[in-house]
This record gives C-alpha cells, structure tokens and sequence, in this order.
C-alpha cells in the first residue's frame, strides 16, 4: 500500500501511499500555478527506467515544464472566453429590460432570474420578514424563513447599494439551508431598494456543483446594479412626470373670454413615445379692447421644463398687464430667464398685443415658428415673418416688434415647431409646407370654423401614423368684430 519515492536531487526519502503516485517507475512532477492557485500537477516519467540518467531527467523537465506553460496559457483563454460571455449576457439581459419599457421590482427580479440561468443556477426570491430574516420560496414551492447576514448598512440600503456575496460554509445562511435540505453553493444577491421594496434572491447551484468564481460574482453583480439602476431611474423619471404634470396642471394653459374674438386651443402630448414638455399657451384679456395672445416652448423635457414654462407665463401676464410692448415684454423676459433657471434653458415664443380697435396685431417673434394669418374666406395666407433670437440664450439680444392688420374673419393660427416636425414612419417631416397646405384645406369657407384645430391636429397625428415623438401646441384665433 505505501512505496518509499527517492529525490534525486537531494537523496530524501518520502513513505508515499500507492494510490497517490503514477505508474512511472521514474517522474517529475510539475505543478501549474495561476495567480495563487495550483490548477494542475503533471506528471511525465518512465515506466522501467531507474535510475534515470540526468539527460533523460533533463529532458523530461522542459518537456514538462512546457506542456505547464500550454495548460495555463489555455485556461487563461478559456477564462477570457468566459468573462466575454458573461459580459454579452449582462449586456443582454439589460437590453431586455430597456426594450420591455418601465423597469419596476418584478423586472429586477426578472433579471436576477435570467441571470441565475446563465449560471446553471436557481434563482430563490427573497422577502425580508425582519431585520436579518428572509421569507424564501424555494423551489419546490415551499416557503421558509431563513436567517441571514447581508453584511449592509442601513445607509447602504436607502443608498440603493448593490451588494453580492457568496454563501459561505459554515454561516448562519449556508446553515439554515442544508436544514431546509437545500444546495447551500451560491450567493446572495441583493439589489436594493427598488419602488419601495427591497428586492434580492438566493442565486444556488446544486450541493456538488463547484461555488461562483470571481467572475460568476462580478456578472451577478453587473446585472443587478444595472436592472437596480434602471428601475431607480424610471422611478425618478416617474416623479418627475408626476410633478410636471402637477406644474402642468397648476398652470392650465386657458384662452380667456375676449368679446370680438373666437379662440381656441388645443395642446398634445397623448402618445407612447411623448414625454411632459414645455409647451404653452395663453389668451389675456386686457383693457380698451385689447387682448395679449402668447404662445412658447421651454427646451427641455419633465421638471425643469414644466417649472420654466410655469415661471415664463407668469412673467409675461405680469408684463402684458403693464403695457409693455411685446419686444419690451420679450427683453425683460429674457433677462429673468437667465437669472432663474438652474441649467442652460432657453425658449421660443410668440407674443402679439391685438387691438380690436385699430384692427392690428404688435407682435415680436423669438426664434417660434412663423404665425399664419388666414385672411376670410380662406383664399390668402400671409406669414407673420419679423424674427428675432430665442429668449434666454444670451444677454443683450435684439428683440424687434412687426405688425400687421386684420380684418373681420381673419383667423391667426400659432403653432410649436412639435407640428412641423412630426415625421412619417419612413422619417420625413411634415414641414412648413405640409402645414400651410393643410390649413389652407382645413380654412375652406365650407367648412366649420368649430373643430379648426381638432381637424388640423388628426391630421398631423395620422400623417404619423399616431405616434407623436414631440409635443403639439396650436391656438387659433378668429376675428369676429373689429372697430
């Protein structure tokens, strides 16, 4: 059962168990090493040699000592192979999440559940009953309460810290599931908070399957910061919507009742791909038959947009109210606006002072869309085409007034350029003239004023094919008693 093995190099004698050593009556053993750890330990000699010459023993060493350079260079690759699959399936599984739309706490889970089957593992969803205690259920459908360590703060925890870490022989967790006779080889995954619950799982291989490597840990980890990142963020995007929505909402875009003058307005943002924006609208009446009509558009998306626009048209009712006139308006405007916003905002606008009076329009036009004047009877357009820069872009700009007269049936059309650039399913704009061709059709004599804007805006939404990428602002106003 035991052999006594020589060193030939030092004449040591070692009392070695059979079982254990090759069928080589002379060998050299060379062992594998990569970073810290022994791979391998090959084993070349002869099987009825002995002694071995020193040129044979020679031999056999570089001989061995090559075939270990080739094993670890072929694990070093296989490692690399490994770690490039790993990466492409993380990469994979956060596309899934990103194309599925909003990312919640069922999606998290989701993803740590594909994620355990890239591992040939089982994912055990966990819910926390009480501090260091988890409601597990496993696979067999049976629900357990497991006691654990996640080894995370309270901070860590409200701080969304993701955390993976293996289940280790001989601790309370790796304990408590060899009791409910599961596999006690994998790791804990927490991912945490997530729209206010706390989501992690149990990652477990078979109890004689080999434990998560470094590489295994760094993908779980991977794809559960990137599914908690991208839950977090639809969260916030979320709340943010939630409150320019209210901002929205707060500062209704509303067409005050002008006697003389028939308004109308109508604002969308119903679609999928549509986001809150700042778009907005306004009809002020003012004294001595005068009324100021506005009509803008905030750069941006979400809060900072809703809050800018809300902030914008207090402003100029403020302004209008004084008397200014509407290139003055625009002026102060812009020097509020690059007091007030926190980031680089800045935003177009219409602003016209009608007096039903004189019959004429004082507009200034800051970087908007040019406003259409249908004059009655649908047969003429005329642009309102006196331009100057956005507001809040720069000091010192020069903003100018231009002017126009109207007549009695005349109907002034504002428009955000979300109109002119609608596109098609192939990607063509509707365009300028896509709009003036339209509304042109829409202003036939024959044709009800009422439903102007409704048909105008199913118009660009099948144009379309209902999917606004941008949102669609336009007010129209008909001229019914002038002097």
């Amino acid at each position: 059962t035991r052999r006594n093995v020589v060193n030939e190099e030092t004449r040591e004698i070692y009392h070695v168990m059979s079982s254990v050593l090759p069928p080589f009556a002379s060998f050299i053993a060379v062992p594998v090493w990569f970073g810290r750890h022994l791979l391998a330990l090959i084993e070349v000699g002869w099987g009825h040699v002995h002694p071995m010459r020193r040129e044979d023993s020679e031999l056999l060493d570089a001989v061995a000592q090559y075939l270990s350079v080739q094993l670890a260079g072929a694990f070093s690759a296989m490692r690399a192979q490994r770690e490039a699959d790993l990466r492409e399936a993380a990469s994979g599984i956060r596309e899934s999440m990103m194309s599925a739309g909003s990312v919640d706490e069922k999606s998290v889970a989701d993803a740590l559940e594909a994620a355990s089957g890239v591992l040939d593992a089982s994912c055990v969803r966990l819910a926390e009953d009480e501090p260091g205690h988890m409601r597990a259920t496993l696979p067999d459908g049976r629900t357990c309460s497991l006691a654990a360590d996640l080894g995370t703060s309270e901070g860590d925890q409200a701080g969304n810290e993701v955390v993976v870490q293996p289940v280790r022989e001989g601790s309370t967790l790796a304990s408590a599931l060899v009791r409910e006779g599961e596999p006690a080889v994998g790791a804990l995954v927490d991912a945490g908070m997530v729209d206010g619950t706390r989501c992690f799982c149990l990652v477990l291989r078979e109890a004689d399957a080999e434990p998560l490597d470094d590489l295994e840990l760094k993908f779980l980890e991977r794809v559960a910061t990137d599914a908690s990142g991208l839950a977090h963020g639809d969260e916030v995007r979320r709340q943010d919507k939630h409150i320019a929505q209210a901002l929205q909402t707060g500062m209704r875009n509303e067409l005050q009742h002008v006697p003389g003058i028939s308004a109308d307005g109508i604002y969308s943002s119903a679609t999928q791909a549509a986001v809150i924006g700042g778009d907005f609208y306004d009809l002020i009446r003012l004294p001595n038959d005068r009324a100021c009509v506005i009509m803008g558009d905030v750069s941006g998306k979400g809060v900072e947009a809703a809050s800018v626009s809300a902030a914008v048209k207090t402003a100029l009712g403020a302004y209008a109210w004084e008397g200014l006139a509407p290139a003055r308006m625009v002026r102060s405007l812009n020097e509020f606006l690059l007091g007030f916003s926190r980031v680089e905002t800045f935003a177009t606008l219409f602003v016209g002072i009608i007096d039903l009076a004189s019959s004429t329009i004082t507009y200034c036009s800051a970087g908007h869309p040019p406003a259409l004047l249908v004059r009655a009877g649908g047969q003429e357009m005329t642009l309102l085409d006196v331009q100057s820069g956005v507001v809040g872009a720069f000091h010192d700009i020069a903003y100018r007034d231009g002017s126009i007269g109207i007549g009695e049936g005349d109907v002034l059309l504002l428009y955000t350029d979300g109109t002119t650039e609608a596109r098609d399913p192939s990607g063509a704009f509707f365009g300028e003239q896509g709009l003036r061709d339209m509304v042109m059709r829409e202003s036939d004599p024959q044709k009800p004023y009422e439903g102007f804007l409704s048909r105008l805006l199913g118009t660009v939404e099948e144009f379309t094919g209902h999917k606004l990428e941008d949102d669609v602002a336009m007010v129209s106003l008909r001229f019914d008693a002038l002097g």
